[in-house]
C-alpha cells in the first residue's frame, strides 16, 4: 500500500493501465527516513468497473538498506523501474491489450505527489485516516 502524507519524499510514481489489469507503484523515502520501493499488480476479477471492487491484488514492498548511498541507488532504481514499465507495456500489448503508461518523476513530499495523483484522470482514492491518503 502507498500512503501520501506529510513527510514522505517521492522520487517517482507510476501507473500502467489496461482494461483488465493495472500496475501501480512508487519509489519514496518514508517518514522514518528509509527508502522504499512498493508496487502492486491488480487484476480486475470482480466483473465490475468499480475502482474499489475487491479485485485480486499482489503487493511487493522493498526497503532499501540504510547504508546505501541515495546518489548511487536512485539512478539504478530508476533504470530498473524503466525496464519494469517497458516490459509490462510490451507484454500487455503483446496480449492485445490497449495500454496507458503514466510515469511521474518528482522531487517532492507526499502531499506534492498526492496533488499530482489527485489530478490524474485514471486515479481513484479514498481516505485511509484523516491525516493521510491511502492508494489501493
Amino acid at each position: 500500500m502507498l500512503t501520501f502524507g506529510n513527510g514522505e519524499r517521492f522520487e517517482r510514481f507510476w501507473f500502467v493501465g489496461s482494461p483488465v489489469k493495472d500496475l501501480m507503484g512508487g519509489l519514496y523515502k518514508d517518514t522514518d527516513g528509509e527508502w522504499r520501493l512498493a508496487y502492486r499488480f491488480r487484476y480486475y476479477t470482480s466483473g465490475t468497473a468499480d475502482p474499489f471492487a475487491e479485485d485480486d491484488k499482489s503487493w511487493v514492498s522493498m526497503k532499501i538498506k540504510p547504508d546505501v548511498d541515495p546518489a548511487e541507488m536512485l539512478p539504478l532504481s530508476n533504470v530498473g523501474i524503466d525496464i519494469m514499465l517497458a516490459s509490462t507495456r510490451i507484454t500487455w500489448e503483446g496480449e492485445g491489450l490497449p495500454v496507458e503508461v503514466h510515469d511521474y518523476r518528482a522531487d517532492g513530499d507526499g502531499l506534492d505527489m498526492f496533488a499530482i495523483f489527485k489530478a490524474a484522470e485514471w486515479a481513484h482514492m479514498r481516505p485511509a485516516v484523516p491525516s493521510s491518503k491511502e492508494v489501493h
